[in-house]
Order: structure tokens, then C-alpha cells, then sequence
């Protein structure tokens, strides 16, 4: 899930992340650096890994904000 806060030392892993290649690669090579909070707000936790889910985030939004 989204937002995520990342120390420095690790932008440098994500940023030699090919096109194809997912953020968890990096996420889950070493888990102990890792702090997962709970969140409840809906907006944080959809997904939007696929087209539909894009739409489905998309008209949410925007029922949300009016536009």
C-alpha cells in the first residue's frame, strides 16, 4: 500500500529498478527494515494495479471531490 517513507539509503535500490520490475522486489529483499501501519482510510488502501481498478479509484475520486 501507499504512502511510503523511505530512509536514503534505500532510493538508491529502487531507483535501479528496471521498467519491469516491481517495488517489492526491493521491499522484500530485507522485511526487517520494513514498518507496516495500519490504515483504514479507503483512499490509501485501494488498489490500482490493474486498468479496471484505475476506473474504480478513478470514479471514487471523483465522487469524492465533485469533478
Amino acid at each position: 500500500g501507499s504512502p511510503a517513507r523511505l530512509q536514503g539509503s534505500i532510493v538508491k535500490a529502487f531507483l535501479a529498478l528496471t521498467d519491469d520490475q516491481p517495488a517489492h522486489v526491493v521491499v522484500r529483499k530485507d522485511r526487517s527494515r520494513v514498518v507496516e501501519l495500519a490504515v483504514e482510510d479507503p483512499a490509501v488502501v485501494m488498489k490500482m494495479n490493474t486498468p479496471e481498478e484505475y476506473e474504480f479509484c478513478l470514479a471514487a475520486y471523483r465522487r469524492m471531490t465533485g469533478c
